[in-house]
Order: structure tokens, then sequence, then C-alpha cells
């Protein structure tokens, strides 16, 4: 479960950065950062 938290943490920030690809964690990620 590590390695499956760390990629999926990365690729939310990824996802973040890209201004939101996936709405659906991505949303919950940047609504809790802001």
């Amino acid at each position: 479960h590590e390695p499956v938290a760390l990629g999926e943490f990365v690729k939310v920030r990824v996802t973040d950065a890209h201004g939101g690809y996936l709405t659906g964690r991505t949303a919950h990620s940047i609504s809790d950062k802001r």
C-alpha cells in the first residue's frame, strides 16, 4: 500500500500542476490545499 499511496500522491500533485486533469481526486486535493 505504501508504493501505491506514493504513486497516487505524486499523480495527484502532477494533476494539480496540470490544472486538475482528474476532476475526481485532484478536485479534492485542490479543495483541501486551497
